[in-house]
């Protein structure tokens, strides 16, 4: 057994300015002056902060590897501690004011000072783990704390209206967020024959999770978000791992891994200036299947990915699912199925292809719902005994792939987004230079 003690001291500095304008107020044919700019500048939405932090992190490590039930186990339990100062002068309109003759602070200006000490505990890197002397069974336990501290901007009572459709609000009443993690895994592997198994489950709790909450005016169109802490957050996954040979010589691998998760979600929304807490249960499972087939010195492959999700969007005043199922639960598929070939041609040349066909069921809207053959390849040769190595690129050889990727949040919401070009073909040269000194 042995006891470690780290120390680590950390200093930050940082200042913000932002000097917002009523470009609505100018004169568009004249261009106006520093003083003509000063005039016209929104004080309210204006600011102007400096925070400093000092960070003291202490963290003890303790180190034991004891003999337990005929096999070894290694146990490292790490108790790290932050006392973190933090310190923020927050000034809004005011600064800006005193630089403005002819503007007064008014009920819109803040000036104020922010102090915060905490003590913040998260033993992120504890774990125990025991293997049978054989090595052939094996447990893996690791808990785990996470804090975060709120920024302290949020602590300011501030009132930002610098996009009227959106006002933002602080909330000076906010506390640390904690993450609880467990990890539990079995292991069974048998190497002589190349199977390889395991169980794992994994658990997360998030106590005064940050919610921004969102509160909608349906006459005026406005939405007014506030800074909250929320509890009920949480996620649980299951999962199985399997990896073995289906033939003597282990040229046919098989891997199989399905794991099924559960997810709560809780917010802050509300209408007619009154917050709810919205309750989003998402069941995802999820299973990868694969068959590797080793033919000489080319390989095949063959692959499955499929993920099925449902979601279930409770009733704020309670939780069990709403009256109107159709609208508030609903579920999604996305699958893809995936065949690769790694090939040694004559003269050297390596071509390496795969041929995918996703497929989208289940989405609200059917333009999502779509099926696609994507065809990507590579051809490569050395030159030079391996020094030059070229590579000829194809990626969506036929052109089918959407640069709109779809996924599903915690919240059911469907969330779409462009990516770069998809469809292109590259040329690679890469040359190997290696140099070794005379002497030693």
């Amino acid at each position: 057994m042995s006891l470690e003690t780290t120390y680590a001291y950390s200093h930050t500095d940082s200042k913000k300015e932002r000097a917002l304008y009523v470009l609505e107020q100018q004169d568009s044919l004249v261009l106006p002056s520093i003083s003509d700019a000063e005039r016209i500048l929104d004080f309210a939405n204006s600011y102007n902060s400096h925070l400093t932090e000092d960070a003291h992190d202490l963290s003890p490590i303790l180190w034991w590897f004891p003999n337990i039930a005929g096999g070894r186990a290694s146990i490292s339990l790490r108790l790290p501690f932050t006392l973190l100062s933090q310190r923020l002068h927050y000034q809004r309109g005011a600064y800006f004011a005193k630089r403005d003759q002819s503007e007064r602070p008014g009920d819109w200006s803040v000036d104020t000072l922010v102090t915060r000490r905490t003590l913040l505990f998260h033993p992120d890197w504890g774990y125990a783990e025991w293997w049978r002397k054989d090595r052939k069974y094996g447990v893996w336990f690791a808990p785990r704390i996470s804090a975060t501290p709120p920024a302290l901007t949020n602590f300011v009572d501030i009132r930002d209206t610098s996009d009227p459709l959106n006002i933002h609000l602080g909330n000076s009443r906010l506390k640390d967020t904690y993450r609880y993690n467990l990890h539990i895994a079995v292991r069974k592997q048998q190497r002589d024959k190349q199977i390889y198994q395991s169980l794992d489950f994994k658990y997360q709790y998030t106590q005064n999770a940050l919610a921004m909450s969102m509160l909608y005016d349906e006459q005026t169109g406005v939405r007014t978000y506030k800074p909250y802490n929320v509890n009920g957050n949480w996620t649980a996954q299951v999962g199985y791992g399997l990896k073995a040979p289906l033939d003597k010589p282990c040229r046919l691998m098989l891997a199989f891994i399905p794991e099924l998760t559960y997810t709560k979600s809780v917010d802050l929304t509300g209408t007619h200036g009154l917050l709810e807490r919205s309750k989003v249960g998402t069941t995802k499972m999820e299973q990868f299947i694969e068959l590797k087939y080793k033919l000489g010195k080319h390989l095949l492959t063959l692959s499955s990915e499929n993920t099925w999700q449902h979601v279930n969007i409770y009733s704020r005043q309670k939780q069990q699912p709403s009256a109107n199922q159709q609208n508030n639960s609903f579920s999604v598929a996305d699958y893809k199925t995936s065949l690769s070939a790694q090939l040694k041609l004559p003269w050297k040349i390596e071509l390496t292809t795969d041929l995918n066909l996703y497929n989208r069921r289940g989405y609200s809207d059917t333009a999502l719902n779509t099926s696609e053959w994507v065809w990507n390849g590579r051809i490569s040769r050395s030159f030079l005994n391996g020094q030059l190595l070229m590579m000829l690129d194809g990626f969506d050889l036929l052109g089918q792939l959407s640069n709109i990727s779809r996924a599903i949040n915690a919240h059911g919401r469907t969330e779409t987004w462009t990516n770069t070009q998809p469809r292109y073909v590259l040329l690679h040269a890469v040359w190997r230079w290696n140099h070794s000194p005379r002497k030693k």
